[in-house]
């Protein structure tokens, strides 16, 4: 694991990461490319954020199985991580692989303290479901702390 600075120790704007999150989908891979590119024109950090929720709920009703433990859980969501960061060109970029037991939204908007940006995709829903945002979009759009780029879906022919 690195050791992570304090963003908001860096006070020179141009110099902070660049946030995103990456949940495993396809929007966020090409959230992940453009967050990098981005970086690397830039000469900064990216901060690649992935969440996991351990469904206690499951625990409940008689049952004395978990679906898995949280720790294989939390293996998995780091295996995600590292299979996008894998598949993705990090050439020239410090990448900070964070894992997060916790809701997405909040992890982002926390993340973003001190960050220059943060970039997540938007998952294309059909008819006039695709002019809404979705839960995470929404919330990282109105409480972070930075600029939010929400990468929309790719438009299929």
């Amino acid at each position: 694991m690195t050791e992570r600075t304090d963003p908001a120790a860096t006070t020179d704007p141009d110099l902070r990461p660049i946030v995103v999150g990456v949940d495993g989908s396809e929007e966020s891979r090409r959230a992940l490319a453009w967050a990098l590119d981005a970086a690397r024109r830039r000469g900064v950090a990216v901060r690649a954020v992935h969440t996991w929720h351990y469904p206690t709920w499951l625990l409940g009703g008689g049952t004395d199985a978990a679906p898995g433990a949280p720790e294989e859980m939390e293996a998995a969501a780091r295996g995600a991580l590292d299979r996008a960061l894998a598949d993705a060109d990090t050439t020239g970029v410090e990448v900070d692989a964070i894992v997060v037991q916790a809701d997405p939204a909040v992890v982002l908007v926390d993340e973003a303290a001190g960050a220059a940006m943060v970039v997540i995709g938007r998952r294309g829903m059909g008819g006039v479901r695709r002019l809404l945002l979705g839960s995470v979009s929404s919330v990282v759009l109105h409480d972070a702390p930075c600029p939010v780029v929400v990468l929309p879906p790719e438009v299929q022919p």
